[in-house]
Parts: C-alpha cells; structure tokens; sequence
C-alpha cells in the first residue's frame, strides 16, 4: 500500500502493475462474484488514492501453479472500466483515461484527499510502536509536523 501512495503523492495518474496473481495457497480463490482478493486491492489502491489502476495478469497452468487472470482497469474512484478479464483471457483490455480526474483530490466542499493527511501521526507508526502504545501516547492536541 505504502509504494501506489508515495507513487500517488508524487503526482501519477495511473499505476500500471504488472501481477502474478496465482491459485497458490488459495483453496477458493474467487468468490461468488468472480473476484480474486487482488482484484479488491487493486481496487482500494485506486480508490484510497484517487489514481487509475491498471493490472495486466498471467494466465493458465506452470507445473503446479495457476494464474487467476483478472486483469482489470479502475477508475480514481475504484469502479471497474475494464475487466476483471476471466481467468483464460488472452487480449487486452482498453479503457478512457482522463488524467484531470486523477489529479481531482478533492473529496467534496469540505475535503481534499493529501491537504487532510494527519502527517503529525505519522511519527507514532514510524517508531515501531506497537497499536496500544501508538493509541496511548496518541495526542490530538500536538500538531507538529513530522511526515
């Protein structure tokens, strides 16, 4: 998650993965809606960093391992223009891009996506705390800058 922000923060507009997403270690790999758990990730990097997200995947067998597929395209708001491709997909998936979207991190009259960033919390994630002692030592109040 930490790589598609910093990627966001210094002004892309699509992030372009190229994926192995495999069948390995996942008895049920998709759920009803034909989804892989990649294909949700992909979705909330798109969505928590208003940024196009496009994912190109393998496809079929190698020895014991299988490629999900799902290749997919998301808009900056996480909705699927293209994709997820079924997992036998062999082509390509094109969808309309529109760069001013991604760089609209407005989140409404009263809400911008980076200018509302807690960078004064930050210090507590860095230092290795663990989530109590983050949460205790945690005080609203302080708003030194140290992200």
């Amino acid at each position: 998650m930490e790589a598609a922000r910093l990627l966001a923060l210094a002004g892309i507009h699509v992030l372009c993965v190229p994926t192995t997403w495999t069948d390995l270690y996942k008895p049920q790999p998709f759920d009803e809606r034909g989804w892989s758990m990649a294909n949700y990730l992909a979705q909330a990097h798109a969505y928590i960093n208003r940024i196009y997200v496009a994912c190109a995947n393998r496809t079929g067998r190698e020895g014991d391992v299988g490629y999900l597929g799902g290749s997919l395209i998301l808009s900056p708001q996480g909705r699927v223009l293209a994709g997820p491709a079924p997992r036998d997909f062999q082509g390509v998936l094109v969808a309309d891009v529109d760069p001013a979207a991604a760089g609209d991190k407005s989140l409404g009259p009263e809400g911008d996506l980076w200018a509302d960033r807690r960078t004064d919390v930050y210090r507590l994630c860095l230092a290795g705390q663990p989530a109590p002692a983050a949460a205790a030592a945690y005080n609203p109040n302080n708003k030194e800058e140290t992200g």
